[in-house]
């Protein structure tokens, strides 16, 4: 995916909303959660940032609206997005997560917020 406007914060936000869902998967074994993981993950092709385009795209998209609102451009942000994300997913594409969500917390995506590398994924001219 071409996208001359991926920043260190929007990388960090996404990779660490993909980290979430990895673990959330890895924790319930929810299908559902396997298949958006595969869809967000940024290690399966190489000079892109999600195996499926739309997804970083739409995860941008809300983590703007929401940095627009709040001011900031944190892991609170980055966390507001991520909800907003899997709400839609759940309402419009019929994403059934059921409880698997309920270890989901804005702590945890803070670990994966502080923890991640997004260098990978600037100034990288295939993504």
């Amino acid at each position: 995916m071409k996208n001359d406007r991926i920043t260190g914060y929007s990388a960090r936000a996404f990779i660490a909303f993909y980290e979430m869902v990895n673990a959330l998967y890895e924790e319930t074994k929810n299908g559902e959660l396997a298949c958006l993981a595969s869809e967000l993950s940024p290690y399966i092709f190489q000079g892109a940032i999600s195996a499926d385009p739309a997804d970083f795209i739409d995860y941008e998209k809300w983590l703007r609206e929401c940095a627009d609102a709040s001011g900031q451009e944190d892991a609170a942000t980055g966390y507001e997005a991520a909800k907003t994300f899997l709400a839609y997913f759940q309402e419009n594409y019929g994403f059934a997560f059921g409880d698997s969500l309920q270890t989901m917390s804005f702590e945890r995506y803070q670990a994966f917020f502080d923890s991640v590398d997004p260098s990978p994924f600037l100034n990288n001219p295939d993504v």
